[in-house]
């Protein structure tokens, strides 16, 4: 699993052209991408014998599935944790 966190200089870059290689790696299973403009998740995950990937997304108050993985993913504890100090 790779996880990234977004920034206003990388999110189309993260979203775009880094995703289309991530998804490349034969081993990967899941990518997360973590906005850092709102409480959001994007998945991307696929089973290790399928070429397919498909994306979930989870906004705040929500969990975001990994199924590959077999785990949830608090979007408001990651945005909680991912959030600039005041």
């Amino acid at each position: 699993m790779i996880v990234e966190v977004t920034s206003d200089s990388t999110e189309y870059y993260d979203h775009g052209k880094k995703l289309t290689h991530y998804k490349q790696i034969p081993s990967l299973e899941a990518v997360v991408i973590v906005s850092h403009r709102e409480s959001r998740v994007d998945v991307w995950s696929r089973s290790n014998d399928s070429p397919l990937w498909s994306r979930t997304s989870a906004a705040a108050g929500a969990c975001a599935a990994v199924p590959t993985l077999g785990c949830l993913l608090d979007v408001d504890a990651i945005w909680r944790a991912t959030a600039e100090p005041a």
